[in-house]
């Protein structure tokens, strides 16, 4: 019996890699930047641990989203240049912006999403939208919010959540018609 050898020659767009910052060049995001390819920076991975509880050597994880597809061979000449591990090809562009901050591994640090980084006009706040669910315990926080608070006014809502809450913003912007006839309702009761 043969044992299948995974093919290097699969050519992709999304690709992932690891940047160790021992071991990479100083200038590591330059270099990136200089290929002029769309690519996404995870915050300094620096307080993951391993099966032991023993911390990991800190690291960033990168996705390189070339707009054309590329081979390994292609992309692991890029890797070599910062000195990181061979790269992976990504199957999942938004499952893998996610983890960067390990958004939905509850057993792991949650690192700040705010500190993902897209260069080369990567958007990362496309990938990082609410899920269905996120809104909607969103929503119900802001309904609670609003009770507790005897809050009638969108405007004080919105002043609220400029200085408190600046991640409801954009649900309150997207929900502006119930969010309103809820407080009318109030206004009202």
């Amino acid at each position: 019996m043969t044992t299948k050898v995974p093919r290097k020659d699969i050519r992709v767009r999304n690709w992932r890699i690891l940047v160790y910052p021992e071991s990479a060049p100083v200038n590591w995001k330059e270099i990136l930047n200089d290929l002029m390819i769309p690519w996404a920076c995870s915050p300094l991975h620096d307080k993951d641990t391993d099966d032991n509880g023993e911390l990991k050597k800190p690291h960033y994880h990168c996705l390189l989203a070339f707009t054309n597809k590329k081979s390994y061979q292609q992309v692991l000449s890029i890797t070599k240049k910062l000195s990181s591990p061979n790269p992976k090809q990504c199957e999942n562009v938004k499952g893998l912006i996610r983890y960067f901050a390990h958004l939905d591994q509850s057993d792991k640090y949650r690192y700040d999403e705010n500190q993902i980084i897209g260069y080369s006009g990567f958007d990362t706040d496309y990938y990082l939208q609410m899920t269905v669910t996120e809104r909607n315990n969103a929503l119900k926080d802001i309904r609670q919010h609003i009770r507790e608070n005897h809050i009638t006014e969108l405007k004080s809502l919105y002043a609220y959540t400029d200085e408190h809450r600046p991640d409801w913003s954009i649900v309150i912007n997207n929900h502006t018609y119930p969010i309103n006839t809820f407080l009318a309702s109030l206004r009202h009761s």
